[in-house]
């Protein structure tokens, strides 16, 4: 589903640049996926079992995306939401008194993140 999403985000895209857009903003978007997935993978590495290879691939999709609007974008994307992921991991910790190291799904918190960086944006 993810290569779908950014297949489509870069066609997209590259439709937008050739009816007259600025060029600078797709190379933002592709270095800001790229980066973020490089990165993440780099933590799955040294962190074996701790970030799936999905959310790997959803975080680089969605950096794709808020990369087209501005590298603050981006930032505030990524990073609010793997502070929500934090939050809602630590909450979940306390709650169930639970020390397991069990996943937990990163998909809900990115995408979040994603609107809120993409509503603020158009504030």
């Amino acid at each position: 589903m993810t290569a779908a999403l950014v297949v489509s985000c870069i066609l997209c895209f590259i439709s937008a640049v050739a009816l007259g857009g600025d060029p600078s903003q797709l190379l933002r978007a592709v270095a800001a996926g790229s980066i973020t997935a490089f990165v993440l993978l780099i933590l799955a590495f040294m962190l074996p079992g701790q970030l799936g290879l999905g959310d790997i691939a959803l975080a680089g999709a969605i950096t794709l995306n808020l990369g087209w609007l501005s590298w603050e974008t981006a930032a505030l994307g990524m990073s609010g939401g793997l502070l929500l992921q934090g939050a809602v991991a630590a909450v979940l910790r306390l709650c169930t008194r639970s020390r397991s190291t069990g996943m937990i799904p990163m998909g809900p918190a990115l995408v979040a993140g994603w609107l809120v960086s993409v509503v603020l944006r158009s504030v």
